[in-house]
């Protein structure tokens, strides 16, 4: 009897360890996977990134060709479209199988860009970004930053053409389940100075599954 119980529990050990055995051979395989599909999916992020900035440089190229202030400010604001895009594809990282973004250093990158594009303008005074920090899917993350380089464009504008220096101060932050954008502006009426803009805005906005107030 002794014999058969010690028997049947050895039986029973070996087969615990047979499936012990599997299910470390199962993961192993489902890491090497992951493995592989983070290198795929970093190796997609890298060419996307590097094509948009060729668009960005071949832009910049066709710049140089043109003498109507209007129309640099037009490439430029394309080129920072671009530019914001790839940024997004830039910072984002794998986190528990989804693809997050930073936004903190990311607004924050948008922001400088567009000082950098527009260096030579005398405009003394660029956005004041205060971004808390938090991590968006990329899916979110995108139309947020084009929501943020609209605004700016449209600020940067509006100074140009009152040819004087006005305020923009972006603040993100966020809250238990959703992330609060705050624009806070000397400019009256800002969102609203050109209606195409506006529009984009609140489609940008929507496709957050966002509200505007």
């Amino acid at each position: 009897f002794v014999y058969i119980i010690i028997n049947s529990n050895i039986q029973k050990l070996n087969l615990l360890k047979n499936l012990v055995e599997e299910e470390s051979k199962l993961r192993l395989m489902e890491v090497e996977k992951n493995r592989d599909t983070e290198i795929l999916l970093a190796e997609l992020q890298h060419r996307l990134k590097n094509n948009l900035s060729l668009l960005s440089s071949l832009l910049k190229i066709k710049l140089e060709n043109i003498n109507d202030d209007n129309y640099h400010l037009a490439f430029k604001e394309s080129i920072h479209a671009i530019q914001t895009v790839a940024q997004a594809n830039n910072f984002q990282k794998f986190d528990k199988d989804r693809l997050i973004v930073p936004i903190s250093a990311y607004i924050h990158e948008v922001n400088e860009y567009w000082g950098q594009l527009l260096k030579d303008y005398p405009i003394s005074n660029k956005p004041v970004l205060t971004a808390h920090e938090c991590f968006m899917n990329v899916k979110q993350a995108i139309p947020l930053g084009l929501i943020i380089h609209e605004v700016i464009s449209l600020y940067w504008f509006r100074c140009l053409e009152s040819d004087r220096a006005h305020q923009l101060k972006i603040e993100i932050k966020p809250t238990e389940q959703v992330v609060r954008v705050c624009f806070i502006s000397d400019i009256e009426q800002l969102l609203s100075l050109n209606v195409a803009k506006e529009m984009i805005i609140h489609a940008l906005i929507e496709q957050v599954d966002g509200k505007f107030t």
